[in-house]
């Protein structure tokens, strides 16, 4: 805070005070510093002004907020920058205003252990020499106020606070100078933690009208009790890879398809033994979105997997822990109780959902039926299937309005049926050996995910000879009839889709002929596959009424119209 000070004194230019406040700490060699926890926030570990590191997701923002820079005190102009209270015989009446801009950060949901980070502990705080006070009563008195450094801040009394709006575990971030990070980005701050109880003096009284009462509710849903949620001021920020924590690298093609072949081994592993799933499991494991055009997010595979009911939940939570090792970040979820971003009415806050993940993470879907019909229903229903389908997107219901943010996670859904998520890729497994998964080593894992982050950034072209081969194949097994004419446009673009990502396996840049004809073989046991399962559906569906089979042969009705089309 003395170097912020410092710096205000010589430009008093508030736009740039924290981008400045960073760069002489990095120059002065402070890098190393300790990480904001709920652990060390609530033992007293990161007290109020201590410099500290966050890392975490941005789960909700709120409206800029206006604070003043520096004030009068005692006729010196002082620089209050990254407080929460102002200095005693302030004067804030003719005070310069900045703008800044809240946001709610949570830890990244579904954080894997070997991806935790690690603590760095501050020393404790030094013991008090002053002499224990008596715990003060509860009591509806006000405390004595302190002037806010501006903020939606709230008086609080003992009675208020326990009124306070419930907020999930987090932090309260605030960022000056920019327009800051975008929802369910992942970030890490460089702050100096707030502290106190930011007071106005504020209260709702009878007399308060109606827009008074939403004005005052708006401030406390923004600005809870320290005691409840730590705040930040931010110094600097940056977006941290997707696949943090492992560090961005190269794929080595000399060990890339040993390695493959072990992942491989592992993922059939975890599919019972149906190494045809566990190619596709590596598919959906290793897409990420390249661009977006049209409305389409180019590159992504979500991977839609059937399989029978006593076996569902096995397979679902064996495929998490396989993504676990290598992932940083593994969402499981069930259709009957996913919760998508939504507002509530009369809410200011954003409430977490178990859909609202950051980019690298994975989803696992279980198609386990629907929850009851509700708005929260519908919306949790709405936003998987944009999740999974083309767009590849998260939309926020924010009451007056929605955004869809788009997002990259690799997407896998697991049911009896598809519960109306469409999926990119469909495929029926075929469990043949069930069991359990061993311990793989630490080392060996560290190579996997070094892998797994690696491939993920791999870029395939198709350049003029893969093109011409690729053509010359697709036009073979049409004619051959591998490949039937009813939908070949379809089934090409899951084949190219498939044959990059094969590639991309290989940590090969170009898609060549060895690349699209596995793509290819793959492809038509799936497409088999599709059709046993048709075939064993129509079996065991019951027949339709005599009535509609007369219409059915008498011409009147469809083959669709009787549900009989393949």
């Amino acid at each position: 805070l003395q170097i912020a000070d410092a710096l205000y004194a010589e430009d008093r230019d508030a736009k740039t005070l924290a981008s400045r406040v960073a760069a002489k700490l990095e120059s002065d060699g402070v890098t190393n510093l300790p990480l904001l926890t709920q652990e060390n926030y609530a033992t007293g570990r990161a007290p109020p002004g201590a410099l500290v590191r966050y890392i975490g997701m941005v789960q909700d923002m709120g409206n800029p907020e206006f604070y003043a820079p520096s004030v009068a005190v005692n006729g010196t102009n002082v620089c209050v920058a990254f407080r929460d209270e102002l200095p005693s015989g302030a004067d804030p009446s003719d005070a310069t205003l900045a703008d800044r801009k809240p946001f709610f950060c949570v830890a990244p949901p579904g954080l894997s252990d070997w991806a935790s980070p690690r603590s760095d502990v501050p020393p404790p705080p030094p013991p008090s020499t002053q002499a224990t006070k008596r715990p003060r009563e509860d009591t509806d008195e006000q405390p004595a106020h302190k002037q806010s450094c501006g903020g939606n801040a709230f008086a609080y009394s003992s009675g208020a606070a326990a009124k306070a709006v419930s907020t999930p575990p987090g932090v309260l971030v605030r960022v000056y100078g920019d327009d800051g990070p975008r929802l369910n980005e992942l970030v890490e701050i460089v702050g100096v933690v707030g502290g106190g109880l930011a007071t106005t003096g504020l209260d709702v009284t009878d007399e308060d009208d109606a827009f008074d009462r939403q004005r005052l509710e708006d401030e406390q849903a923004w600005d809870p009790p320290a005691s409840k949620v730590a705040r930040l001021h931010a110094l600097s920020w940056r977006r941290l890879d997707p696949s943090h924590p492992v560090p961005p690298g190269a794929l080595d093609k000399a060990t890339a398809d040993s390695i493959r072949i072990a992942l491989l081994e592992r993922l059939s592993m975890a599919l019972d033994g149906d190494s045809i799933g566990a190619e596709y499991a590596l598919c959906a494991l290793l897409a990420s979105v390249d661009k977006r055009k049209d409305g389409r997010a180019v590159g992504a595979l979500s991977l839609g997997l059937f399989c029978e009911a006593p076996h569902v939940d096995r397979i679902a939570q064996n495929l998490a822990r396989v993504f676990g090792e290598v992932l940083p970040r593994v969402v499981s979820v069930k259709t009957s109780t996913a919760s998508a971003p939504l507002r509530s009415p009369g809410s200011e806050r954003l409430a977490m959902s178990s859909l609202q993940i950051c980019d690298g993470s994975a989803l696992i879907t279980v198609v386990d039926g629907q929850a009851p019909a509700s708005p929260a229903a519908a919306a949790a229903t709405s936003a998987l299937r944009q999740l999974y389908g083309s767009a590849k997107q998260i939309p926020f219901n924010f009451g007056f309005s929605e955004v869809k943010v788009p997002c990259d996670v690799v997407s896998v859904r697991i049911g009896v049926t598809d519960g109306s998520i469409e999926c990119d890729v469909d495929l029926p497994l075929k469990l043949s050996q069930q069991s359990s998964l061993p311990d793989v080593s630490e080392s060996t894992l560290a190579i996997m995910r070094q892998y797994v982050a690696a491939a993920r950034r791999v870029i395939v072209d198709i350049d003029e000879e893969g093109a011409s081969g690729l053509e010359d194949q697709f036009v073979a097994a049409r004619a051959t009839g591998r490949l039937p004419s009813r939908d070949a446009e379809g089934r090409l673009h899951q084949w190219v889709s498939v044959s990059k990502l094969k590639a991309r396996a290989l940590g090969s840049v170009h898609m060549n002929p060895p690349h699209y004809n596995d793509a290819f073989d793959l492809e038509e046991e799936r497409a088999n596959r599709l059709k046993e399962r048709m075939r064993a559906m129509r079996a065991m569906a019951p027949p339709p009424p005599r009535s509609v089979q007369h219409g059915f042969r008498s011409g009147f009705l469809s083959a669709k119209e009787v549900g009989l089309a393949d």
